[in-house]
């Protein structure tokens, strides 16, 4: 009769514990904690904020020591915020998202992972759902900065917090649809980040094709917005509402309420589509990208 002994069944006790979720969700965290380059980003961006808020202080549109002035004064701070957490967090997101899946190709840990009996969709979605928690913790560590900021600044105007106090319930709703759509698009980030650099199998070309996707789908709104307008009525407009970008960059608008949402920076669409709509081509796209993630990690070789 043969046994297996003692040393073989705490191999195989491990191999099993090292193949469970939980365990690759937790290593997926350590790696994310132990990337230098993401905290330095962080660093630069809790600075870039501060810098803003001081700027922001002596700006003339934000006035709260003037009553008639202080709903529109936080509209004119949630614009700013917003955009600063859309460039700032989207960065971070789409860099540490590609080196994180990335230098497991890169540096051939993927054979070791997959050699201890951790299922490849199991990993993918592990890294995914490392990142989305380093979204969430971008996102509520910035609007608590931001908040203690405004704070601040609103102390400095005034010598008194009581004019947050007396703002109108819209200004509140236009905050919490600030917060939506700031989360929406870094779990976008996310998807992106994850996906691309899933197909590009390297930290290289997974960082460079992960930070010019924004870039190129805004730019791509700008070139149908030409065409819409040389070969008017076409599908031009339509389309540019069908781009990832330009939708999450409509999205503060069309979440806004009781208030006009001056334009942005960042290319909108040339047509503007409902909330709905708007909504269910970023969660197309989510759902697009996952699944074309998860069939090149399932279907492609390891050594491809």
């Amino acid at each position: 009769m043969i046994t297996s002994s003692p040393t073989n069944a705490a191999r195989t006790e491990h191999r099993l514990a090292c193949a469970t979720f939980s365990s690759a969700f937790g290593a997926e965290l350590l790696k994310l904690r132990r990337q230098r380059p993401t905290w330095v980003l962080v660093v630069i961006g809790v600075l870039l904020l501060g810098l803003a808020m001081l700027i922001l202080a002596d700006d003339p549109a934000v006035a709260f020591n003037q009553p008639q002035l202080r709903a529109s004064s936080v509209f004119q701070l949630l614009d700013v915020l917003q955009f600063i957490f859309a460039a700032g967090a989207g960065l971070i997101l789409l860099t540490t998202t590609a080196r994180l899946v990335g230098m497991e190709y890169s540096l051939g840990t993927i054979r070791v992972i997959l050699a201890r009996g951790t299922g490849r969709i199991q990993l993918l979605l592990a890294k995914l759902a490392s990142a989305m928690v380093l979204a969430l913790g971008l996102l509520i560590g910035y609007w608590l900065l931001a908040a203690i900021g405004t704070g601040i600044l609103v102390l400095h105007q005034t010598g008194s917090l009581m004019p947050l106090t007396e703002l109108r319930t819209v200004v509140w709703g236009n905050l919490a649809s600030s917060v939506l759509s700031c989360a929406i698009s870094a779990g976008s980030c996310v998807v992106v980040g994850v996906a691309i650099s899933t197909l590009a199998r390297s930290v290289a070309g997974g960082l460079l094709v992960s930070v010019l996707f924004f870039p190129i789908d805004n730019a791509l709104v700008l070139i149908f917005a030409q065409l819409h307008r040389i070969a008017a009525p076409g599908p031009w407009g339509l389309a540019s509402g069908l781009l990832l970008g330009p939708s999450l960059n409509h999205l503060p608008t069309l979440l806004a309420s009781g208030r006009v949402v001056p334009a942005g920076a960042l290319p909108a669409p040339v047509v503007h589509l409902p909330l709905g709509v708007t909504l269910l081509v970023v969660f197309g796209w989510v759902v697009a990208l996952t699944g074309l993630a998860a069939v090149s990690v399932a279907r492609r070789d390891v050594l491809a």
